[in-house]
């Protein structure tokens, strides 16, 4: 049986994936990419949206996740090296976030110009890929403590809450931006700074975590 801890880790760590800094300043682009002057059909285009958009961002995790399984075996005699890297790269990532830096991707022009269920899905894509780069080393915390625990079903299941939590608030940002642009920018002007000034300092205890996390492994 999977831990409970191991559980509100992976939906936690979901949810932060959505929201961090690397991708968050993308939802005020997409908003803008979504809007369409009339109101027909806003309810099923809203789901379309949503689905797709949160298919895309699924795609690039589902993607990371196979490759981990490919490459697990070999990948498992450096997990303390990795983990611990990883941890001192995302505490220099804190700090220069906390610094007042900014990191992250724009929507690339070809996305832009599609409104259709290839940019919807692309723009998902391009979100996912975002997110990453600021959280793949508490993506890679999550999975690898999940098999060291119980084996590759604990690792499928705790990949697939993780991808679904992010996904889940993709398909809702999406829906909510179609139903109403303005209810959307104004949450994200209220919400926006507070992350901003959140995130590095959960990106720097995340950091402090994994490397405390693998050096209890490694010694104990």
């Amino acid at each position: 049986m999977i831990d409970s801890g191991l559980l509100i880790l992976a939906s936690t760590s979901g949810i932060f994936a959505f929201f961090t800094p690397c991708s968050v300043a993308l939802i005020p682009g997409f908003v803008g990419f979504l809007v369409k002057t009339d109101d027909e059909g806003k309810i099923l285009r809203g789901v379309k949206v949503g689905l797709v958009s949160a298919l895309g961002l699924l795609t690039v995790f589902m993607g990371l996740g196979l490759l981990i399984s490919l490459f697990g075996n070999f990948i498992a005699p450096f997990t303390f090296f990795i983990g611990v890297t990883a941890g001192v790269i995302l505490i220099i990532l804190g700090l220069y976030l906390l610094a007042g830096k900014t990191i992250g991707v724009a929507i690339p022009n070809s996305i832009g110009e599609n409104r259709g269920v290839k940019g919807y899905f692309l723009f998902g894509a391009t979100y996912g890929l975002a997110s990453l780069s600021c959280t793949l080393p508490i993506f890679l915390l999550v999975m690898f403590q999940a098999l060291s625990v119980g084996g590759a079903k604990a690792g499928i299941l705790i990949f697939l809450i993780y991808s679904a939590t992010a996904a889940s608030f993709m398909a809702l940002t999406a829906f909510a931006a179609i139903l109403s642009k303005d209810l959307v920018r104004n949450y994200l002007g209220k919400a926006l700074p507070v992350v901003t000034r959140l995130s590095p300092i959960l990106i720097i205890l995340a950091g402090m975590y994994l490397i405390y996390f693998q050096l209890r492994a490694f010694y104990l």
